[in-house]
């Protein structure tokens, strides 16, 4: 099961990072990297996301230098609207965490992907600790590789692949091994 994360940071040096340490994650993944507002709200709107790594100070659009937390904020907020289960890894290279305190009240524990323990549904991480985002990446990354565990039969149903992730959590969160879309009432045994 590939992850597929949206990576939002206009600092290129960042960005080339990011891109190892997603690439080390130990699990398939793919990240889609965008570097302003309106790229991230454009790929909100048509793509699907388990996971986003998130820079506040971006700018509203490619070319242009307003670098502002309220952008970062704004993508923030439409992951919340658009997408309430993605888990969201803020990134700040700012001294002052002023900006954060509204983030804050969105935070809440939550068993994401059924592991059978809840875990923070928004992490923030300063720029200068990026030593801690492997540990972080890579536990997104493998509790997504872990549901390609789960059997799926779709009978030709051709699922979205938000859709095939909820199934797939549903069934690991009732402990099936498997679901069959013409016999899903049979959750417990393997088909």
């Amino acid at each position: 099961m590939t992850a597929h994360i949206l990576v939002v940071e206009d600092d290129e040096s960042f960005v080339e990072e990011l891109k190892q340490i997603i690439a080390d994650s130990g699990g398939p993944a793919l990240p889609i990297f965008v570097t302003n507002r309106d790229d991230a709200v454009a790929k909100l709107e048509s793509n699907f996301f388990d996971f986003a790594i998130l820079d506040l100070k971006i700018p509203t659009a490619l070319g242009t230098t307003d670098f502002d937390p309220e952008h970062g904020k704004y993508v923030f907020f439409h992951i919340r609207k658009v997408s309430p289960g993605t888990k969201i890894l803020v990134l700040t290279g700012s001294p002052s965490d002023d900006f954060i305190a509204p983030l804050l009240v969105q935070k809440h524990d939550a068993d994401i992907w059924s592991e059978g323990a809840k875990i923070d549904t928004i992490e923030f991480l300063k720029k200068i600790e990026l030593d801690q985002a492997p540990e972080k990446i890579s536990r997104v990354v493998s509790a997504i590789h872990a549901l390609s565990d789960i059997e799926l039969h779709t009978n030709g149903l051709n699922l979205s692949t938000g859709e095939d992730r909820l199934i797939r959590i549903f069934a690991k969160h009732f402990k099936a091994d498997g679901l069959d879309g013409s016999r899903s009432r049979h959750l417990g045994a393997k088909m």
